[in-house]
């Protein structure tokens, strides 16, 4: 076995993250080149894999003070873990990562999963007066570390338009469906059951979602929704919270709170469901983007209740794959129409929407 070591790391993602740990982390293993060691939020129950190891970061508030501390543990982490390849997935962590790297000489990837400057400015997650300080922040820490990134791995194509810094050193590995050995489930359950899964927050529409079953219930169809999913945004579980309380029984259900809730168990409640809901709101933070939770129920050949948004549709329209609405201006009658008189999947979707074309790029650049 090789003796090389490769860490893959992030501050606020879980260890068992399906792109740290599912996507990137296994695909790195499968090249028998590397030890592969995993570094990121803490959870009560690993994984276990051979040839891949977990290490906890932090385990704290999205905002707690504790998590300043988080950059030098990592550079700690580092020296201890001594890697070869190190692969950063968060702008936190770069300054930590480039001082290792000077030290010892090693390869460092920036994995870039999201643009921090546009979900500061764009989003709610961080208090106004802060913004500006962090967009700077996030602005000198991406400029200033460019010479020491051998290369930025994407997660959006859209992103070589948006951040220039990453010109002529980037590859694109879109958040592809990445298969697992479970299968549709099919439901004798009389209602309708849709589910909103991953990050709940209100920017991917956990609001607009519930508004759209509650007004289908409004109109007496049998209808339910399971929101399976971290929710990591202050005040919106008790938001949450009171939606279902005040609602009647059995019609809302959360899974989660404000850690992480394991993929496996994401997938198997959007296996069991008969519709899943992308009702991200367009903002100009993710206009670029697309929602992986899209390339999960393509996938899984799971219809959608989609936002209407012009790269979404374009992603499933092949498939015929999804309702689309707007979900701000919900016509429950229309919706119920259209979910059970729309031909679903009359294309299955194949090996361009999984993640096994994205890790024969990883594995080409490894070689």
């Amino acid at each position: 076995m090789s003796e090389k070591v490769a860490v893959i790391a992030s501050i606020l993602k879980p260890v068992d993250d399906t792109r740290l740990y599912e996507k990137l982390g296994l695909s790195i293993r499968e090249s028998n080149k590397y030890l592969v060691n995993i570094i990121g939020f803490g959870i009560k129950k690993t994984p276990s894999h051979s040839g891949v190891c977990f290490h906890s970061l932090y385990h704290g508030p999205r905002l707690g003070l504790g998590r300043l501390l988080a950059p030098w543990k990592f550079f700690l982490k580092l020296v201890k873990l001594r890697p070869d390849l190190t692969v950063v997935c968060t702008p936190e962590l770069l300054l930590s990562a480039a001082l290792y790297k000077t030290l010892f000489r090693t390869k460092l990837w920036y994995d870039v999963q999201e643009n921090y400057r546009r979900n500061v400015q764009y989003q709610s997650a961080y208090p106004s007066l802060w913004k500006p300080l962090l967009k700077l922040a996030i602005w000198m820490v991406e400029i200033g570390t460019r010479p020491f990134i051998d290369l930025y791995l994407l997660a959006e194509k859209g992103y070589v338009d948006e951040l220039t810094f990453v010109r002529g050193k980037h590859i694109i590995l879109e958040n592809k469906y990445h298969k697992l050995n479970i299968s549709r489930q099919t439901s004798v359950n009389k209602k309708v059951h849709l589910v909103f899964t991953g990050t709940v927050t209100r920017g991917n529409g956990v609001m607009k979602a519930i508004s759209l079953v509650q007004a289908l219930h409004h109109k007496q169809y049998p209808v339910q929704l399971t929101i399976v999913g971290q929710v990591p945004e202050a005040g919106l579980l008790q938001q949450i919270q009171d939606q279902i309380d005040n609602s009647p029984k059995n019609l809302i259900k959360l899974v989660g709170d404000s850690f992480p809730v394991p993929h496996q168990t994401i997938i198997k409640y959007a296996t069991s469901a008969a519709f899943g809901l992308v009702a991200h709101q367009p903002n100009p933070s993710s206009e670029n983007c697309i929602p992986t939770k899209i390339y999960e129920y393509l996938g899984l050949q799971l219809p959608m209740i989609l936002q209407s948004h012009p790269l979404w549709e374009s992603v499933v329209a092949p498939y015929q794959a999804a309702v689309v609405i707007d979900y701000h201006d919900i016509n429950p009658e229309a919706v119920w129409i259209r979910i059970h008189q729309h031909k679903f999947y009359t294309k299955h979707p194949g090996a361009e929407i999984t993640w096994e074309q994205e890790s024969l790029k990883l594995l080409e650049l490894l070689e």
